[in-house]
Parts: structure tokens; C-alpha cells; sequence
């Protein structure tokens, strides 16, 4: 859209807001997040605060129009609404109470302290620590039935991208770091995500060698479902650790220009690993040193994490689990 179209969009979306509340005859509470699956799933924890602080609101939650299917895994969102030009609508529309999601990062001259659903919520004047709220991820899928089956050897999630090149571990390493777990563990590896990435367009590689290739055949919905279903999720830094984390699934990320000290929370059961060079986590410096798709030391961070560094955290979420407590973890999942 040109910049006039932006802004009469803006506009006529806010009066919508406007005539929506005399409808509904309640205030209106508006939160804003425009991004990647992760920035949304890290606003939940600050927006189940915010929507018990104003009961009597009909609570609307804008965002990114291909991702409207996740705040509606949460309780206490009345109605979420796919937006463009998200900053714009949110300064249109300042006749309700409005909370627009940011972080440092995204602001000249600052940048990121503390682990990303805590920087979400700070602004509001909610605590550190908030609890993640219950994802309804609804009835199984069928096809995510089909696919678990009935095996008894531990199931792990991989997510080896798109995303920009800098976040990327090298496919060679995901081959080794497979067929080392496969061979430890007798475990079946799922390669879940999608070909495609929110902001970088189209581009699917082969897959990860000894895995299921899960890749752009189910759901959003349903990739949550296999995610919780899983022993372990290991991935890059994007949406789907962050969905490990708020299914309470042990996650291990592989990080670089972006630090694990920000992404994820203080958890035993969520490991950041990187490889140890100087310009570690420097998305979070001004100026960057990082251009997305390269940078000036050829990406050390990522080519230089070991598959055996990953291996050797991975292995204890693997060792196999009591009949009881299998039968209590099959129980508890539905």
C-alpha cells in the first residue's frame, strides 16, 4: 500500500473500533503485535495479565494477517483481527486503551536487557516471570495421529528454518547432530516448519537426513500439536522454541547474532547454546554487525557450534521414561 492507502486504512479501521464499541457497549482494550510467530506467542503472557486487569473489555487482538490462528489459542481475547500498517492503526485508534507490543531492539539507540516476554510486559507495569497461559491447541488432528502413531521410541522436533542466513545452523550439522541422536537414543526425528518465512519469502532446502520431513504439510495448529506431543524440540531462534517454551516442552535453541539470554526463558528445561567468538549476540548492538543475510565474520557464531555440544544436552530430556509416567504424560496430553 502507498502511503496515503496506509494511512486512510489506518484511519477508517479506527473509526471501526469507534462504532464497534458503541455496539458492544463496552470499552475496548486493543493490543498490537505485528511480527513473527515468536514476538506473538512472547506478548501472551503479558496479554492474560492485561485482560484480567480489564474483565468488562471486549479485548480485540491486532496482528500479522497470516498468524490471526494464535491469539486465539489463548483465553480472554473476545476477537482477533488480521492488520497491515499495524503502527499506524494503533495510533489511530487511541480513543480506547491500547497496548502496543515492542521491544528495544526494534528502537534507535537501545537495545534488549532481559529475556523478550519479560521486555513485552515491563512497559505496562506487570512483573518479571509472568506465567504462560494454557495454548488451546483443540481435539487432535488426525493427520497428527497418523503420523505420531502408537511407537514407544521418544519423539524430537527440529526447526532448521527459514529464517534470515545469520540465524541458521548449517544443514551439514543438523545431519550430524540427527544421526547421532538417532544412534544414541533410537529416537524418530520430525523436521517440522514451513518453506517459507513471514518476511524472507519462499525458500525451501532439503531435509535434515534421518528425519520425518513434516515440512509445509500441516497446520500451524497442527505443527503445535506434534510440538507438544514431543520429548524435545531443538531449533533456531524463532517461532517454533518459543511454542516449545509455552507448551512447557524442553527446548534446546542454537543461537548467534541473537542472544539465548534474551530469547528464552530461565528454565532448566530451556538450553541456549552458541559457539564462544567475541561479536557473540550482536543483533543486540549499535550499530549491528550483522546484515540479516551475512556479515563481516563469515557467521562464526553459527558454523562454529559443535554437534556435539548439542548432543550432549539433548541426551537426558532422551533417556527413557518409566511405563507409569509415560502412561500420566499420555493422559495429561488427551
Amino acid at each position: 500500500m502507498s502511503p496515503l492507502v496506509q494511512k486512510l486504512y489506518a484511519f477508517g479501521l479506527g473509526r471501526y473500533f469507534d462504532l464497534l464499541r458503541v455496539k458492544k457497549g463496552r470499552p475496548l482494550v486493543l493490543f498490537f503485535r505485528d511480527g513473527g510467530i515468536g514476538d506473538i506467542l512472547c506478548t501472551f503472557p503479558a496479554v492474560a495479565a492485561l485482560s484480567d486487569r480489564h474483565r468488562d473489555a471486549y479485548k480485540i487482538y491486532c496482528t500479522n494477517p497470516g498468524f490471526v490462528s494464535l491469539p486465539s489459542l489463548i483465553g480472554g481475547v473476545d476477537r482477533v483481527i488480521g492488520v497491515k500498517a499495524n503502527d499506524l492503526v494503533a495510533a489511530s485508534s487511541r480513543r480506547h486503551t491500547v497496548y502496543r507490543f515492542r521491544y528495544p531492539d526494534e528502537d534507535p539507540g537501545r537495545a534488549s536487557a532481559k529475556y523478550l516476554a519479560d521486555e513485552f510486559a515491563e512497559p505496562f507495569g506487570l512483573q518479571a516471570g509472568l506465567p504462560w497461559p494454557e495454548l488451546d491447541l483443540g481435539a487432535l488432528s488426525p493427520k497428527v495421529a497418523a503420523l505420531l502413531g502408537t511407537g514407544s521410541e521418544p519423539v524430537v522436533c527440529i526447526h532448521t528454518g527459514p529464517t534470515w542466513a545469520v540465524r541458521e545452523w548449517p544443514l551439514a550439522a543438523w545431519d550430524s547432530l540427527v544421526e547421532r541422536l538417532r544412534e544414541r537414543t533410537g529416537c524418530r526425528v520430525l523436521h517440522i516448519g514451513a518453506s517459507r518465512h513471514f518476511r524472507e519469502g519462499e525458500r525451501k532446502e532439503r531435509p535434515v537426513r534421518g528425519t520425518v520431513d513434516c515440512r509445509d504439510r500441516y497446520t500451524l495448529v497442527e505443527t503445535f500439536q506434534i510440538i507438544a506431543r514431543s520429548r524435545l524440540l531443538i531449533g533456531i531462534d524463532s517461532g517454533m522454541i518459543h511454542a516449545a517454551v509455552a507448551l512447557r516442552v524442553p527446548a534446546i535453541g542454537v543461537f548467534g547474532p541473537t542472544s539465548a539470554s534474551f530469547r528464552l526463558p530461565q528454565r532448566a528445561d530451556a538450553i541456549g547454546l552458541a559457539a564462544e567468538v567475541a561479536c557473540l549476540g550482536c543483533h543486540h548492538r549499535h550499530p549491528r554487525l550483522h546484515w540479516q543475510s551475512g556479515c563481516a565474520n563469515q557467521i562464526q557464531c553459527m558454523q562454529g557450534l559443535a554437534p556435539e555440544r548439542v548432543l550432549a544436552e539433548a541426551l537426558p530430556f532422551l533417556r527413557p521414561v518409566a511405563p507409569s509416567t509415560a502412561s500420566a504424560l499420555r493422559s495429561a496430553l488427551g
